[in-house]
């Protein structure tokens, strides 16, 4: 019966729009180490590169399908990470994840042990414990790091200039009345449609062994991170703010209530933000960044094609998740960003090169980049 409801409910997850059409597996341009470079890899998963040292946000290439989440074990697609991850990644230092959900740690052992084999793993109490199984197999350099209470909040990312810092956030919910339609929204006028939020909470224990079920790679407490890029002197020259799951007030906010701090990029998580009625607007007003990304806007649900071996400048049919609205998105992000401010929702693999001029941090190349008033 519980296998049955998970099929049902990813079946109702899987329903999406018309596809968007991208180019895919765009090779890297060479990288300039006094520039921020952003790559963004899909669903989670990003690079930042800078000084000549790179952190990377979880990525997802495997993508299980409904059916097999619901009905089967899932494990991580190396064939495909080999096939799919084009980018260098050997001088990441460091990969960040702000839960344990699969769709953000399940590649992550693969690519920490055979891809960015010198970077610590950083995220919370919950992923630390689900990958005791590789700690030991880990590289020299390597470590497993928790930003959560006890431990500390900050984290300066070994031989970079690097500093990343956890804001305790929450994770939105996945199936909601805004997100089953018009009707539901009518009817909760009258009748309670609850909001659900799959996959909750933290075993005590370290795992044994990587999990094998979706239900069984729980996200423990979301984190939000604020991403600092530091000048030879220590002082901040780029800062980051990056979530892997939308939310609202005062959840995931830097400094609540009051922040001080200037924000160049936010980089903001489209999908399950359907229950948000005032998401992105809210956070964006509080940040007021410069530029915004928008990401996990993709139905992963449903893997990428493989490529044939050293296709590049693929042409993809991309699926948006479920209550995904790429228009909507841009749009709210415009009323809130301050004047002149820049958005996008980028395809795979879309490469964003900020460089410092004499007003400020400009982009290199704005195409696909929408721009405000």
């Amino acid at each position: 019966m519980k296998r049955l409801l998970s099929a049902v409910l990813a079946l109702a997850l899987s329903s999406c729009v018309s596809p968007r059409t991208c180019t895919t597996l765009v090779p890297e341009p060479p990288y300039d180490k006094d520039a921020v470079q952003v790559t963004f890899l899909g669903v989670g998963g990003l690079i930042i590169r800078w000084q000549g040292a790179a952190v990377m946000a979880a990525p997802l290439y495997s993508n299980p399908t409904i059916g097999e989440i619901a009905l089967s074990e899932i494990h991580t697609d190396r064939q495909r990470i080999d096939a799919l991850m084009r980018e260098d990644v050997s001088g990441v230092r460091a990969i960040f994840l702000g839960h344990a959900h699969y769709d953000h740690l399940m590649d992550v052992p693969y690519v920490a042990l055979h891809k960015a084999k010198e970077a610590d793993v950083v995220g919370n109490n919950a992923m630390v414990k689900l990958l005791d199984p590789i700690k030991g197999t880990l590289g020299p350099q390597q470590k497993l790091v928790s930003l959560e209470s006890p431990s500390p909040a900050s984290y300066d990312v070994p031989q970079t200039r690097f500093r990343i810092r956890a804001v305790v956030s929450q994770h939105s919910p996945q199936i909601g009345p805004r997100l089953i339609g018009w009707l539901p929204r009518l009817l909760g006028l009258f009748i309670h449609f609850p909001r659900v939020t799959l996959w909750r909470g933290e075993d005590e224990q370290p795992a044994k062994e990587l999990p094998v079920r979706a239900g069984t790679w729980t996200a423990g407490t979301t984190q939000a991170f604020v991403i600092e890029l530091l000048d030879r002197d220590g002082t901040v020259a780029f800062r980051v703010y990056y979530q892997d799951s939308p939310t609202i007030p005062p959840y995931g906010y830097p400094d609540w209530p009051k922040s001080s701090s200037t924000y160049d990029l936010a980089i903001l998580c489209l999908g399950g933000a359907t229950e948000y009625k005032a998401f992105p607007r809210d956070i964006v007003r509080y940040l007021a960044p410069t530029y915004v990304m928008g990401i996990h806007w993709e139905n992963f649900f449903d893997p990428r094609p493989m490529p044939t071996p050293g296709a590049t400048r693929v042409t993809e049919k991309i699926h948006f998740a479920p209550g995904v609205k790429e228009g909507r998105f841009l749009s709210a992000v415009r009323d809130a960003q301050p004047s002149g401010g820049r958005a996008i929702v980028p395809c795979p693999d879309k490469v964003a090169r900020f460089r410092k001029g004499p007003h400020g941090w400009q982009l290199e190349d704005g195409e696909g980049w929408s721009r405000n008033r």
